[in-house]
């Protein structure tokens, strides 16, 4: 993986994570790695008003020792997991993770308090309604 760790307030948190996917696309091209897999983000769902992300892409393997500032080579999140498919544009899902919460609360599952969100497609803003992402949760 190449990743890019970052924060952003709730109101600019998508923009911030798009341009952060395409700047690790970007460093990806010029370092010649090949990507194997659609971007996606670890979201820390601790905060009401900032979230913290990992932004992630998906590399065949480690490319060159050196990489910009602020970019790393790291491992996806691995273990058991439950997923969620969300369509619709970004602003619109606070109410997907609320139904998320209480189905994992409402079935006793012991799970991470962070989520992964793997895009599906490709899309410009936060307001685009054609948003196709997977949400997943690990078990703890």
């Amino acid at each position: 993986m190449l990743v890019l760790k970052d924060d952003a307030d709730n109101e600019s948190g998508f923009a911030t994570l798009l341009k952060d996917l395409a700047r690790l696309a970007e460093e990806a091209r010029k370092a010649g790695l090949v990507v194997t897999g659609r971007p996606f983000a670890v979201i820390d769902l601790t905060d009401e008003n900032r979230f913290k992300f990992q932004a992630m892409l998906p590399i065949e393997k480690d490319g060159p020792a050196s990489l910009p500032p602020g970019i790393a080579y790291g491992q996806s999140p691995s273990g058991r997991a439950i997923r969620f498919k969300y369509s619709g544009a970004y602003d619109d899902n606070s109410y997907v993770y609320e139904s998320i919460e209480a189905y994992i609360e409402e079935k006793d599952i012991a799970a991470r308090s962070y989520a992964i969100e793997e895009f599906l497609n490709d899309v410009k803003d936060s307001g685009d309604d054609s948003l196709q992402m997977y949400i997943y949760y690990l078990r703890e």
